[in-house]
């Protein structure tokens, strides 16, 4: 938790959108708010993971009723318009640098494990501390390298206090509609 009241929870998800009217707190304590990245394949693999102790830990989500998902006892319902505005409220491609595979935020090198190199970064949210980033590294070169048309997508974070990156890979497929989400969720 921080001094907000909120948890931080990263949500991997492979779903399209569609939006549905969900029930709304209005206690603070009641809400957890999530980041959900998704690749646009149709309900699939859910993947949650949370920050938690400066660490991201993955979580287990479960597919409820009327297109949501319950994470960590609340429920989590897409709304178009609220990831549309929180995603341009939250973006943060233009603060990132790719210099010769080195990544940079604000200017400030982040260290990536060993071997590494940023070659695009597709999106980018900063989010209470953490950046979180959908983008393609050289890991994913040689997975890539025998089959055209040469794309993936993989997962970076890092916090703004620590500035070493943890990389995830997530697909070999173009990030074509790819969004990260912002929601949500209530008891």
């Amino acid at each position: 938790m921080n001094g907000r009241g909120y948890k931080l929870i990263v949500f991997c998800a492979f779903l399209g959108l569609s939006p549905r009217p969900h029930p709304q707190s209005r206690n603070a304590s009641d809400t957890i708010q999530m980041v959900f990245i998704g690749l646009g394949w149709g309900a699939g693999s859910e993947t949650p993971m949370g920050v938690e102790s400066g660490h991201i830990q993955f979580r287990r989500a479960t597919p409820i009723e009327g297109g949501g998902f319950l994470v960590d006892n609340k429920k989590f319902y897409p709304d178009q318009k609220v990831v549309e505005s929180r995603y341009r409220e939250h973006q943060i491609v233009d603060r990132l640098l790719i210099k010769e595979g080195a990544l940079y935020f604000e200017g400030r090198p982040v260290r990536l494990p060993p071997d590494v190199k940023i070659t695009t970064i597709y999106q980018a949210i900063l989010w209470r501390g953490w950046v979180i980033c959908l983008c393609r590294t050289s890991l994913s070169d040689s997975l890539l390298s025998l089959r055209p048309p040469f794309v993936a997508t993989e997962l970076i974070t890092f916090s703004t206090s620590g500035m070493a990156a943890k990389v995830k890979w997530l697909s070999s497929f173009a990030p074509v509609g790819t969004r990260l989400y912002i929601l949500d969720g209530t008891s």
